[in-house]
Parts: structure tokens; C-alpha cells; sequence
């Protein structure tokens, strides 16, 4: 499993969910795009949960090997969901746009990233 830290803390998820998540987030990242995305968690009790987490520029994510003896969550539904979108997002709108070709983003959630016309963290070369 994996734990998933963000900026109000941390979550448990399987590992396919946390490497699908962690594609996403940084090809949003790449794209200047942000979503929310639920997905099942462990909480410490080994109970199982959903979680939604508002991912994109800005909102970083580090994802770390977590031993628990809980049951790992498993959804390939989401993980296969989460590849269309990335593969979505690729083909509308390509990361070398710039704000004359479109002045603002926002995803199927109803928030929206303000275009960049450079790339302030050079993560533009990872993506």
C-alpha cells in the first residue's frame, strides 16, 4: 500500500490507486488543469473509506510505501478512469499553449487554474 501526503495531512490507498493518482496529478500539473477525484482509502482502524481530493497545480503530493495489516484497496474501474482522463487531456489541450490560445481551464469539477505563460517550478521537462 501507499500513503498519500497532502497539505491537510495524509491518506492510505492501494498501490495502483496511489500510481494512478500520482500520473494524473502530474500530468493535470503539466496541463495547468485541476480535479477532483474520489477514491477508497484504509483509515488507522483498517476500515475502509472514500476520500476526494482536489488535485492540480499547486496542490503537491508525495506518495511513500506504507506497511499495514489491513486489506488493500483495489478499484480498476478508477484506475482505468483516471488513465482516460490523462490520455483526455493530452489530446484537448497540449501543455505549449499558451494564455492568447486560451485564457482559462477548468475541469468537469467547476474549478479553474489561471493560464502560465512559463513554467515557475520547471516541471515542464518531467511531463
Amino acid at each position: 500500500m501507499r500513503r498519500l501526503f497532502h497539505a491537510g495531512g495524509s491518506v492510505v490507498t492501494g498501490d495502483r490507486i496511489a500510481g494512478a493518482l500520482m500520473s494524473y496529478a502530474g500530468h493535470l500539473l503539466s496541463h495547468r488543469e485541476t480535479d477532483v477525484v474520489a477514491f477508497p482509502i484504509v483509515d488507522a482502524d483498517g476500515i475502509a473509506r472514500q476520500a476526494e481530493m482536489l488535485i492540480g497545480p499547486g496542490m503537491q503530493l508525495l506518495s511513500v510505501p506504507e506497511e499495514v495489516a489491513f486489506d488493500e484497496p483495489v478499484d480498476d474501474v478508477l484506475v482505468e478512469r483516471l488513465e482516460r482522463r490523462r490520455t483526455a487531456i493530452s489530446m484537448s489541450v497540449t501543455p505549449e499553449e499558451t494564455t492568447e490560445s486560451r485564457s482559462e481551464t477548468v475541469t468537469h469539477a467547476g474549478f479553474g487554474s489561471p493560464p502560465h505563460d512559463e513554467d515557475v517550478w520547471g516541471l515542464d521537462r518531467y511531463y
